[in-house]
């Protein structure tokens, strides 16, 4: 196919259903690649093994997932250096040791306060539910609604955290893209080379896109929305329209279409 992709194109791509398809499903193959993760927070999940680590570190790296790419692979590196074996440590560290530990820590608007609050309000989640799983699943199971259960997931945080985490989760009480989240739910919930999939039970076809502005943009030349505003039922509706061409995984190109705009390397690639 005669395309090319350029995150900075403003005019629609003049594609018809079928050939937007193809040109989709060549994309993934192509690049839907563990080797072309790098730079970005993913990549810290793959170094571990036991599932309750992957997960606890999907979390804090998804949540920590704003400003520059670079700066937030320097942050996680740093904090995940200092947890070692994050699950582990978060079940038995207590509030004066996590507060010592990341003292001198802050990320962008996220300060060391609101950082050991964040770890703090995971480490009980974490006793109480065994794995963030089991807590998510709960809310889950009620309606088999994604929307409903991130809202219910995330007000635990606030609440074992008495309002104090503001910058790292959204706030369930707004209609946000809730993109950090929706990108922790995608690594969780989908398997393929990339996605690392340890959550089961729930069908990937559930998934909302994490609109961030790089899927915001694309969106809009695929003419998937002509909305101004990259907020929830934006993201609800560009997700609709990728069920038209992949209904049992709408979330599927994500990662490869917001390559466009993370790494250079894939600038107006055929």
């Amino acid at each position: 196919m005669d395309k090319k992709l350029n995150h900075n194109q403003s005019a629609p791509l003049e594609l018809t259903p079928s050939d937007l398809k193809i040109f989709l499903e060549d994309l993934y193959l192509k690049f839907n690649k563990r080797k072309y993760v790098p730079p970005d927070p993913l990549q810290f999940l793959y170094k571990f093994n036991d599932e309750h680590d992957i997960e606890v570190v999907g979390l804090i790296s998804s949540s920590f997932a704003y400003g520059r790419v670079n700066n937030i692979l320097n942050f996680l590196d740093k904090l995940l250096k200092l947890l070692k074996n994050p699950y582990e440590f978060l079940i038995n560290a207590d509030r004066k040791f996590i507060h010592n530990l990341v003292k001198d820590l802050k990320y962008r608007f996220t300060d060391s306060l609101e950082i050991s609050e964040f770890l703090l309000a995971l480490g009980e989640i974490l006793r109480k539910y065994k794995s963030l799983y089991n807590l998510f699943s709960s809310y889950y199971s009620k309606k088999r609604d994604i929307v409903f259960a991130s809202k219910m997931f995330i007000k635990d945080f606030y609440k074992i955290s008495n309002g104090k985490i503001k910058t790292l989760l959204p706030d369930y009480r707004k209609n946000s893209a809730f993109k950090r989240f929706f990108l922790f739910l995608r690594w969780m919930i989908r398997k393929d080379d990339v996605d690392l999939g340890i959550w089961q039970g729930i069908s990937p076809e559930r998934l909302i896109v994490p609109l961030d502005t790089h899927m915001f943009r694309i969106a809009k030349m695929l003419n998937f929305t002509k909305r101004k505003v990259s907020d929830l039922k934006t993201a609800i509706e560009i997700t609709e329209n990728f069920k038209l061409i992949s209904p049992e995984d709408p979330v599927k190109y994500d990662f490869v279409l917001t390559r466009f705009g993370i790494n250079p390397k894939f600038s107006n690639i055929n």
